[in-house]
C-alpha cells in the first residue's frame, strides 16, 4: 500500500479537578466538555477577587492536549491566555506528570491526556476527580486520534511502507496498540474500521 496518512491509534484526553469541586461541575458525565468549561469560567470569573479563586492549570507546552484545550476555550468564546492573562488561567511550563502533580497540589482544574492520568501515581490521582473523560468516537472533541505518515523524502521507502502497513494490521500494530497497558488502564483505542486510510477531512479519517 501507498501511503499518506494512516489512523494507528486513538488516545482521549479528560477534564479534572479538585474532590472539592469548588466550581460545583456535574460529575454525572451527561454533560459536554464545552458545557463544563463554561461553567467553570463562570465560577472562575465570580471568584477571582475572592480569598480563594477558582483557578485552571493549562499544561502551556503545545502539546496535542494544550491545543485540545486552547480549542474548547476558543469554542466557547474565550481566550484566556490573551494579554492580559486572565488571572484564574495559571499558565504551567512544565511536563504532563509535572502539571497534573501541581493542579493537585493547588486544587485546580486542568486537562490531561489519558496516558497521563493512567501513569499517574495514587495519591494524586485520588486528590482529583474526572469530569469528563473522552470516548472512542470520531465526534468526541477530546478525541485526539494519532497518525503516521510516510514522508516523500523517506531514505527506505520500503521498510516505512512495510512498517505502516503492519501499523494498522490487526495482528499487527493494532494488536499491540490495543493491548498496551498502563497500570491495568487500557491506553489507546486502534484505527476505527471501515475507512479510506488515506483519505482525511481536519484530521480526522473519512467515511468510504
Amino acid at each position: 500500500m501507498d501511503h499518506d496518512q494512516v489512523s494507528q491509534a486513538r488516545l482521549a484526553d479528560s477534564s479534572t479537578g479538585p474532590k472539592g469541586n469548588p466550581a460545583s461541575l456535574p460529575i454525572d458525565g451527561r454533560s459536554s466538555i464545552y458545557m463544563l468549561f463554561a461553567k467553570l469560567f463562570s465560577a472562575m470569573e465570580s471568584s477571582r477577587d475572592s480569598q480563594n479563586p477558582i483557578r485552571f492549570l493549562s499544561r502551556y507546552d503545545s502539546s496535542a492536549c494544550n491545543i485540545k484545550e486552547s480549542s474548547i476555550w476558543t469554542a466557547i468564546g474565550q481566550t484566556p491566555w490573551s494579554t492580559p492573562a486572565s488571572p484564574w488561567y495559571h499558565m504551567f511550563n512544565g511536563f504532563p506528570f509535572q502539571a497534573l502533580r501541581k493542579a493537585a497540589e493547588l486544587e485546580e482544574y486542568t486537562l490531561t491526556d489519558f496516558g497521563t492520568w493512567c501513569a499517574m501515581e495514587s495519591p494524586v490521582r485520588d486528590a482529583l476527580t474526572v469530569f469528563a473523560q473522552g470516548k472512542d468516537d470520531e465526534k468526541d472533541p477530546l478525541l485526539n486520534p494519532a497518525h503516521l505518515m510516510v514522508g516523500c523524502d523517506v531514505k527506505n521507502e520500503d521498510i516505512a511502507n512495510a512498517f505502516a502497513d503492519w501499523m494498522i494490521r490487526e495482528d499487527g500494530g493494532q494488536e499491540v496498540v490495543t493491548g498496551f497497558k498502563k497500570n491495568g488502564y487500557d491506553l489507546y483505542s486502534g484505527a476505527p474500521k471501515g475507512l479510506d486510510p488515506l483519505a482525511t477531512v481536519n484530521g480526522y479519517m473519512k467515511p468510504q
